[in-house]
């Protein structure tokens, strides 16, 4: 099944993506990106 997930990039989308494709679904994600910065920054060594 063709599965969209809107807000893929939070916390309950990046959780969420993973389990339908390992259950065979074929997943869209959409986001906006509106916490894209935070992620990067806290990647970064300090």
């Amino acid at each position: 099944m063709r599965v969209l997930v809107t807000g893929n990039e939070g916390y309950i989308g990046s959780i969420l993506v993973p389990m339908l494709q390992r259950a065979g679904h074929e997943v869209v994600g959409l986001d906006v990106g509106l916490f894209y910065g935070v992620w990067r920054w806290r990647r970064l060594p300090v």
